[in-house]
This record gives C-alpha cells, structure tokens and sequence, in this order.
C-alpha cells in the first residue's frame, strides 16, 4: 500500500486500528473468464466477469455479443461443433433453443463426458494462460487491468501454442471413443 508503513508513538492504544492492522480478505476476488478457441489457433475476446455466470449471462454476453461474431469471422456455422463444458447455465433452455434457432451444433449434455481434460484441448489452453498469468511479477489491481492482461496472455499462448494442443484432437477423440478415456495418454506415459 502507498504510504508510510511506520509509526513511531508513545502509546499504543491511542494509535486507530485502521493504522494499527492491515486487512486481509479471507477469500481472495476471483474473475470469471469465458472464451472460445478454434483448431485454427484463432481465440475469441474474452467475457470477464466478477461472480459466477447465469444463463442470461452467458446467452447474451458470450454467445450472442462473442461467439457469433467469431464464427462469422472464421468458419461457416455449418462446420462448427460447440463442445461446452458441463456448468448449468450452458445448458439452460433458453441457451438451447437459441443454439438450436441459429443452426449451430453443440455436444449434448448427455454426450458431454465429465472429467475428461485429454479430449479438451482448452483445458491445456487455460493451464498455459493461468501459468503465464502466475509468473506476472505483479497481479492485476482491478478488473480492468486484470481484463488487459488476460487478453494479451491469451493471444500470446494462442499465437504460441493453439495448433499444437488441437493437432491430434481428432485422433484423441476417436481413441477415446474406440478403446476408452486413456488412450490418448498412453502414447505421453
């Protein structure tokens, strides 16, 4: 904190607690991070947000205002397979009917397998971003320096890492498919 950091008194209890302790938050603020990624390497803007996500949320902010804006831009709706991960506002049924209404396919929930991070490249995607985050000298003080941060961590991973993580996607997830979830992780071992 700026400021002086010392005091020099003669009695204690006349000096304010205020100055005497310095607070602590037990539960440090978080951000909420959604993007989308494509096998290309292209990334989308990411939607960052304090608190959790809601489905009105995620419709109107992430699928409407970011992620129909990058599919027009890079793909024809036709080719794209939205795989989204299992939290409940994802698959609301406000959310799908709108995918449903704008042609767009998705893994259904009951396709959708839990715990499964070898078949999801953006897994290893966020590991990279949170790591390049963490070996920041200085954290972000606020949401908006945290949000210019993380786009640019996110566009430097991507640049550097993208097309690697999606080379095998397709394989992975036809041996995951054929002879089970840990396939793909035999060849790493």
């Amino acid at each position: 904190m700026p400021g002086k950091q010392y005091i020099r008194c003669k009695d204690k209890s006349i000096v304010p607690d205020n100055i005497r302790f310095k607070g602590k938050a037990k539960f440090p603020k978080k951000y909420m991070i959604w993007q989308c990624i494509d096998s290309d390497g292209n990334i989308s803007d990411p939607f960052i947000s304090v608190g959790t996500m809601n489905s009105k949320t995620y419709l109107n902010e992430c699928l409407k205002k970011i992620l129909m804006p990058f599919i027009d831009k890079h793909h024809n709706r036709d080719q794209v397979l939205l795989w989204m991960d299992l939290a409940t506002c994802h698959y609301s049924n406000q959310v799908i009917e709108w995918l449903n209404e704008n042609n767009i396919e998705y893994v259904e929930k009951t396709q959708n397998a839990p715990n499964v991070p070898q078949a999801l490249p953006i897994e290893k995607f966020w590991s990279l971003c949170k790591t390049e985050y963490r070996l920041r000298k200085k954290q972000a003080k606020n949401l908006r320096s945290f949000k210019i941060i993380w786009r640019n961590i996110s566009k430097k991973v991507a640049e550097k890492s993208a097309q690697q993580l999606f080379k095998h996607f397709k394989k992975n997830l036809r041996a995951i498919s054929e002879k089970g979830v840990f396939e793909p992780l035999k060849n790493k071992i």
